[in-house]
């Protein structure tokens, strides 16, 4: 009596079987493709100097508003890595290294000798080594050790002079206060410094 009846169960089913006759249908329609998609190459570019008169304009432009806020936040700092003062101890008679930074502060130039003596490039327009504003702190790096001495210029200008030897020999930093603009060295040490080199306890 109920046999021609839909089963109540398999009729709205969100997964049913495809077979069921009381499902409705839908007829497959074929559409024509082509497939026209081809393998994409990049031609070779040459991107050496294309932009870099766009990212020298960008270095150049926001060099001056992080130098000023470097300035206003940890005071000016001034230095090198020790050729210009190498290169006077090389043609004078003198070898300490914060008196002759002192001079350079007198002088009013960072690199006195260069380009004649000490290689450099040679600007024709302005001259980069000139100081135009008073630092706080001026030093030099690759010394033969470690000194200090606080300069006071013409204008009552305070400038905080340091040598600062060789890492690579004497294992030497140096901190610096910036607010008393006091400095002192700090010295690393290891325990293999008296163990023989070929020794494996040295690789540990």
């Amino acid at each position: 009596m109920y046999s021609s009846l839909p089963d109540p169960v398999k009729v709205g089913k969100l997964l049913s079987d495809p077979n069921n006759e009381y499902e409705e249908k839908y007829e497959r329609v074929q559409s024509n493709y082509t497939n026209l998609s081809k393998k994409f190459r990049l031609t070779e570019r040459n991107f050496g100097r294309q932009y870099a008169h766009l990212y020298a304009e960008r270095l150049w432009t926001m060099r001056a508003k992080v130098v000023k806020s470097a300035k206003s936040k940890w005071g000016y700092v001034l230095g090198t890595s020790g050729q210009p003062v190498e290169d006077i101890i090389r043609y004078s008679s003198n070898e300490d290294a914060v008196d002759i930074l002192q001079k350079c502060m007198d002088w009013g130039h960072i690199a006195p000798t260069a380009p004649d003596t000490l290689s450099c490039y040679p600007y024709y327009k302005e001259d980069p080594f000139i100081l135009g504003d008073c630092p706080h702190i001026f030093f030099a790096g690759n010394q033969s050790k470690f000194s200090s001495k606080i300069y006071k210029g013409p204008k009552g200008q305070e400038v905080l002079l340091i040598s600062i030897p060789k890492f690579v020999d004497t294992k030497t930093c140096v901190l610096v206060n910036l607010r008393s603009l006091e400095c002192q060295p700090m010295q690393f040490q290891t325990d293999f410094t008296g163990m023989d080199s070929e020794s494996p306890e040295v690789d540990k």
